[in-house]
């Protein structure tokens, strides 16, 4: 008797690891290769930069806003990469746009980030750079956050997608709502 609830178990979890596989492979082929490609430049981003621990997650309709600061539209992807423990303000996000309004998005993102967004802390600096199709926010120490648009520069040449074009504000000086 034991070694038929043995092999019942066993079966049991064989079949809710190939459900959980299935499952996965369907999400990650509904995330697309462009979410990884964002996750990947969103760390290339933070190459060589002191950011405190983060991870970068895909952003979708529920959580767009909250992040960028903008209405989610259809024809966005975007990551964001905010740190793990918010002792330290830090928040990077990635947005990719397939329309040409890449300079009009990256102005309201500009106008519309809240630096000071946390409980308890702020950034010191608002930097948001874009090209023809990218927009980089980055809300964090001014040395991460120029170092990061510094990145995005070099970066930039690799994904052929035009001159970086930067908007920039320290929280002392402007006012922020």
């Amino acid at each position: 008797m034991n070694g038929k609830k043995v092999a019942g178990i066993l079966i049991i979890a064989a079949i809710t690891l190939m459900l959980i596989a299935g499952c996965s492979k369907m999400d990650s082929e509904d995330s697309g290769e462009d979410d990884t490609l964002l996750i990947d430049l969103a760390n290339n981003l933070c190459d060589g930069v002191d950011v405190p621990e983060y991870e970068a997650i895909a952003l979708d309709k529920s959580n767009f806003e909250y992040f960028a600061f903008i209405p989610y539209e259809q024809g966005i992807e975007a990551v964001a990469a905010d740190a793990l423990v918010n002792i330290e303000a830090h928040s990077l996000v990635v947005i990719r746009t397939e329309s040409d309004n890449a300079s009009s998005l990256a102005q309201t993102v500009f106008e519309k980030a809240n630096p000071n967004k946390w409980l308890c802390v702020g950034a010191e600096k608002v930097n948001v750079a874009y090209t023809n199709h990218y927009i980089v926010l980055v809300m964090s120490r001014e040395d991460i956050a120029d170092d990061i648009i510094s990145n995005f520069k070099t970066q930039s040449h690799k994904l052929y997608d035009g001159e970086v074009n930067v908007l920039s504000a320290v929280n002392n000086i402007r006012e922020f709502e």
